[in-house]
C-alpha cells in the first residue's frame, strides 16, 4: 500500500477511535445527521451535473467550426452552468450562516453560549453547580476556589493547585 494511502488509513483509524472514546459506540443518528448527509449528497450530485454541463457546453463550442449558432449554444450552456453553480453555493452559504446563528446565537469560537443562571443569578444552587463552574472556566478562563474545593472531578481536570486552591 502506498505511503499516502497508509497514512490516510491510520488517520481514519485515529478519528474513529477518538469518536468512539468520546461518544461511545451506540450513537443514534439524529434527523440533523440525515439532513446533513442528504445535503452533502445533493451537493456532490450538483457538482457532477456542473462538470457535465461544462463538458457539454465545451463540446458544442469546440465543434462549432465557426457556426455562430453552435458556438452561442456552447457559450450559453457554460455561462448558465457557472451562474447556476454560483446561485447554489450562495444559497448554501446563506443557509449555513443562518442555521449556525439560530443554533447558537451570540456564541463565539471557543466559548460556551451565554447562560444566565451561571452568571450569578438569584438561584445559588444552580450557580454553584459543577456544570456552572465548568461554564465559567470556559467563558472567563478562571478557576474558582469553591469549584476546586467542592468537586473532585473539576479539581482533577483543572490545575487548582497551581491557582492556589486545594482539592477536596
Amino acid at each position: 500500500m502506498p505511503l499516502p494511502l497508509l497514512a490516510a488509513d491510520k488517520f481514519q483509524e485515529g478519528l474513529t477511535s477518538t469518536g468512539t472514546a468520546v461518544y461511545g459506540t451506540n450513537t443514534p443518528a439524529t434527523p440533523i445527521v440525515y439532513i446533513a448527509n442528504l445535503i452533502k449528497a445533493l451537493m456532490m450530485l450538483l457538482g457532477i451535473v456542473f462538470v457535465g454541463l461544462l463538458i457539454y457546453g465545451g463540446f458544442f463550442y469546440l465543434t462549432s467550426l465557426g457556426n455562430p449558432e453552435k458556438a452561442g449554444k456552447g457559450k450559453n450552456t457554460i455561462v448558465a452552468a457557472v451562474v447556476g453553480l454560483l446561485i447554489i453555493f450562495s444559497g448554501y452559504t446563506v443557509t449555513y450562516f443562518l442555521t449556525s446563528q439560530v443554533e447558537s446565537p451570540g456564541k463565539t469560537t471557543g466559548q460556551p453560549a451565554f447562560n444566565a443562571s451561571c452568571e450569578g443569578g438569584t438561584n445559588q444552587s444552580t450557580y454553584r453547580s459543577e456544570s456552572c463552574c465548568e461554564y465559567r472556566f470556559q467563558r472567563y478562563s478562571q478557576i474558582e476556589a469553591f469549584c476546586c474545593e467542592s468537586y473532585p472531578t473539576y479539581c482533577s481536570s483543572h490545575d487548582c493547585a497551581t491557582a492556589g486552591y486545594t482539592c477536596s
